[in-house]
């Protein structure tokens, strides 16, 4: 697989008006706490929260910055539990493909970690099993 095809791309809605923001972080800060309850098991295993940080290690070096939201989600029905870490307001840096492919594809792929590009958001949302 070509280094550009390791992204996969989505759009969303994003809000614009305060009372939905709000909602939205309501929303998340309540899926969060679902998913921490619901599958504490899953999340609170050293090695799972050994792979997020190291996860969460990458990301902060590769983009060089703190910018980044951590969610847990529960999975629901269809797909297991995950971690995901979301870069945002970041540009992807100006490297060359064998850098990327070394400092941030390949680390990431070894962990696991589903790489996906919203397009609304302008974010990176790095999506740990």
């Amino acid at each position: 697989m070509a280094v550009d095809e390791q992204i996969k791309i989505i759009n969303h809605m994003t809000t614009y008006d305060c009372y939905s923001r709000y909602g939205a972080l309501a929303d998340i800060a309540a899926r969060n706490e679902s998913a921490l309850l619901e599958h504490s098991d899953f999340f609170n295993c050293e090695q799972y929260i050994q792979k997020v940080e190291r996860a969460k290690d990458i990301i902060c070096t590769f983009f060089n910055t703190k910018n980044i939201h951590v969610n847990y989600r529960g999975g629901g029905a269809r797909c297991q539990p995950m971690t995901v870490i979301k870069v945002y307001g970041q540009r992807f840096p100006n490297l060359s493909t064998a850098q990327k492919k070394i400092l941030y594809y390949d680390p990431l792929a070894e962990l696991g970690v589903e790489i996906v590009f919203s397009k609304q958001s302008n974010s990176y949302l790095h999506r740990i099993r």
